[in-house]
């Protein structure tokens, strides 16, 4: 966990969150730097279409990020470094890189910087893309790439699981850009209650597994305890479906209301279902009926359509037993189950340091606590939708 992470937020007033004009131009100045290199991990990713880990700060020996590439010689990383002003109005220039030159060498020489991706917030002109490339050839790397703003905001705009990813940018940029009429009411209306709250959002572990499976499967179930986040994955997983073309999003409350409501030419309907085998206690109901529903959801995601069930871990288990083989393939083995509440520290940290960031508290409060955070983000039972975790803030105000 970086202690830097949570020590800065005294340093801040409350950032002004705004769309900066159309879609073209997205205020990737507002969304921090840890979001921002969430950001770039997930661009990489999803234009390599292979795994990028991520490092954290201090701690990343001048790589924020590292993806394999192969040659005939077998598999070499290759570094990522992210860049990120908030300055609206700044562009990068070949001073910025200077601080990075002696890392970049130390790297080149571990064999770990043939390829270096250097990304940023900040637009980039061509003459100083070119200097840099240069800069960074005489510092040994083989393949040196710039890509600045204007670079990360067509990636965005080119792909919706991108979105998915990393749903904070949905609050930054005019959705008219990229969203027919009809899905531009039926997102906002669905993303009113949440666009406030997009710049806190920290999306986990859980929830880009969440996306795979939806992508791989058409179905996910969200397990955890009370206030542990699954229904608000839940919540921006549906959300965000809306982005994607001839969408509808269906909120249901039972699994006998999709029986009834499905038909075999329904497309392209995602079905968000909370609390789906009941919400304080099992349901056998629920359970008897999701041994037939579960065959139609067979049949209606081999026809486009996506679904997404919450449920408190141990009511899915008491659910599970009456279930047995009935139980729908994917949750039977594990691969579209993904647990909520296990959150690393650093998620943790990153947590409490937006909810605190981008809060209403003052910036002489925020100075005076700035000290006790990092050991309240290593309480094992903090969570930030839960009594406990409001306890710990409000006691740390008094």
């Amino acid at each position: 966990m970086s202690d830097k992470l949570l020590m800065d937020v005294g340093q801040h007033d409350k950032p002004e969150i705004r769309a900066q004009g159309p879609w073209s131009d997205l205020a990737l100045h507002t969304i921090g730097w840890k979001a921002f290199q969430d950001l770039c991990a997930q661009v990489a990713e999803e234009t390599l279409r292979r795994p990028v880990q991520i490092f954290r700060e201090a701690q990343d020996g001048g790589q924020d990020a590292v993806f394999a590439v192969e040659n005939t010689g077998g598999s070499l990383d290759a570094t990522i470094q992210c860049k990120h002003s908030s300055d609206p109005g700044r562009r990068l220039k070949l001073t910025d890189l200077r601080d990075e030159i002696e890392s970049v060498k130390s790297l080149v020489a571990l064999g770990q910087a043939d390829t270096y991706v250097l990304m940023t917030s900040m637009s980039v002109d061509a003459p100083t893309a070119v200097k840099i490339r240069q800069a960074l050839r005489a510092a040994g790397v083989k393949k040196p790439h710039v890509l600045g703003k204007q670079y990360l905001v067509l990636a965005i705009r080119r792909s919706a699981r991108l979105r998915a990813m990393v749903p904070q940018i949905y609050g930054l940029g005019d959705l008219s850009a990229i969203l027919d009429q009809r899905m531009i009411e039926q997102t906002r209306a669905l993303l009113d209650q949440w666009i406030p709250k997009l710049n806190r959002y920290v999306p986990t572990e859980a929830h880009r597994r969440a996306v795979r499976a939806l992508t791989d499967h058409g179905v996910v179930l969200l397990l955890g305890n009370p206030s542990s986040g699954k229904s608000t994955i839940g919540a921006i997983l549906s959300t965000v479906a809306t982005d994607e073309p001839n969408v509808t999003v269906l909120k249901l409350e039972s699994p006998g209301e999709f029986s009834r409501t499905w038909q075999p030419h329904d497309k392209q309907r995602f079905f968000w279902i909370d609390d789906a085998f009941g919400s304080n206690v099992v349901r056998n109901d629920f359970v008897q009926d999701w041994t037939s529903a579960f065959v139609k959801m067979e049949a209606a995601i081999t026809r486009g359509n996506r679904f997404l069930l919450t449920s408190r871990r141990h009511i899915y288990e008491a659910a599970k037993q009456g279930l047995g083989q009935r139980n729908l393939s994917y949750f039977r083995d594990g691969t579209a189950v993904v647990n909520v509440g296990a959150l690393t520290p650093e998620e943790r940290a990153q947590i409490l340091y937006n909810h605190i960031a981008f809060g209403e508290q003052s910036s002489e409060w925020k100075a005076s606590v700035k000290d006790d955070l990092a050991d309240v983000a290593e309480v094992d039972e903090f969570l930030p939708a839960s009594p406990s975790g409001w306890e710990i803030r409000f006691s740390l105000r008094g």
